[in-house]
């Protein structure tokens, strides 16, 4: 199947993998198996393999046909093999047949085979070789033409160990990276929950219907559409708000001519603050970028027209609309139904602390320092992570080489 293959260590061979395993093909129909753990994909986890929230094919409500594995095999996922599913049991049960099961010969340890299938290199084949645009798949055919280059099985049992040894250095780091991250995400809402406190008990508060109109976006009228194709009319939906305050232009949809006719009014400026107000998204804000400016507004958010722009600070409100006080007086004002709305007139009422014109700016200019810090120990944060995985890659990559 490959050409050219490297040369290996003295002791080493290149074995076809089907040379060196058997596949489990037993099939067992659900009302055989009923007691017995059951693994569907969501069961197990990408990348590492491990298995999540195992119950009884009788408590997953199983039907049709099962595949049947021990504790002695490594099952693999043909379904979306970029997802890199393999996994180790350590019991017997019944699976999804889109599970693939190889029971190790006398010369492969099991453990060994996993961590070849999961290699980076053997990835990348298999999902080169995948079939089916929308739900891609391998064989077990493709998989047992593959070649593994085979130790003697005293040498894998030691590269296992070491691997063992070495990842779980590699996971203890990545995990403390990321509770850096998580510890990062506090640091700004912190900042933002003592400013907007202290400011509440030194200065007056306004509601928002005092300091801004209130006004909706508009829906499109029945049978209007919209357009892929750019045109100079920009149609602002909530998917396109994003979770920084600003816009995503990624999945930009737009109006032609006549629609935006139509509703022409409804548009928006970057000197408004967006909030949806419709949604599992209510109190979704931000400030749209000035490339933007004019852009019509989706029906399901309302814009801030501050009533005098020489008095507010824009980014002032919007962090206002990221502290706990905004939140917990959104969420008094939200009507809950199947679908949670927020009236404009129940928006309007929502107090805010407004300080003069220098001090929200002062505000401001301390947030901004927040926020951009905070971005800088994310990036750090997940560079490093980045670099741990690749390691993680490199050391499969080099004990298949024999050289570790």
């Amino acid at each position: 199947m490959i050409s050219n293959l490297p040369t290996l260590p003295d002791g080493w061979e290149w074995k076809k993998l089907g040379d060196v395993v058997t596949e489990i093909s037993s099939k067992l129909q659900a009302s055989q198996c009923q007691d017995l753990p059951y693994l569907s994909l969501e069961n197990i986890e990408s990348q590492t393999g491990k298995l999540l929230n195992v119950s009884s094919a009788k408590e997953s409500n199983v039907i049709g046909t099962c595949s049947k594995f021990t504790k002695d095999t490594v099952i693999y996922s043909k379904l979306r093999p970029y997802l890199n599913k393999v996994a180790i049991p350590d019991f017997d049960g019944v699976g999804t047949t889109e599970l693939i099961v190889f029971q190790p010969k006398n010369n492969l340890d099991k453990f060994f085979l996993a961590n070849f299938l999961r290699s980076e290199s053997v990835v990348n084949k298999i999902n080169a070789s995948s079939y089916g645009a929308k739900m891609p798949r391998t064989s077990s055919k493709f998989l047992k033409e593959l070649e593994i280059p085979l130790p003697s099985l005293n040498e894998q049992k030691r590269l296992v160990a070491l691997l063992d040894t070495l990842f779980a250095k590699i996971d203890r780091s990545l995990e403390l990276l990321s509770e850096n991250i998580t510890a990062a995400d506090l640091l700004l809402p912190s900042a933002l929950n003592t400013v907007f406190g202290e400011l509440g008990e030194q200065w007056e508060t306004k509601t928002i219907n005092e300091i801004a109109f209130v006004k909706g976006g508009k829906r499109l009228a029945k049978g209007d559409q919209l357009l892929d194709t750019e045109t100079p009319y920009p149609y602002l939906r909530v998917t396109d708000f994003t979770n920084d305050g600003t816009i995503s232009t990624k999945k930009m949809l737009y109006l032609s001519p006549d629609v935006h006719e139509k509703i022409k009014r409804y548009t928006i400026s970057h000197e408004d603050l967006y909030i949806t107000n419709v949604g599992n998204t209510i109190g979704k804000s931000g400030i749209i970028p000035k490339e933007l400016e004019g852009a019509n507004l989706t029906e399901n958010a309302v814009k801030l027209v501050y009533k005098n722009k020489k008095n507010i600070s824009n980014k002032f409100v919007y962090y206002f609309t990221k502290s706990a006080t905004f939140i917990f007086q959104l969420e008094s004002a939200t009507k809950q139904m199947a679908i949670p709305k927020l009236a404009i007139m129940r928006l309007s009422e929502i107090q805010i602390p407004l300080p003069p014109l220098d001090i929200q700016t002062q505000s401001v200019a301390y947030l901004d320092s927040i926020r951009e810090k905070v971005e800088i120990l994310k990036h750090v944060q997940n560079d490093k992570i980045k670099n741990l995985k690749a390691l993680k890659a490199s050391l499969l990559d080099r004990a298949f080489k024999g050289e570790l």
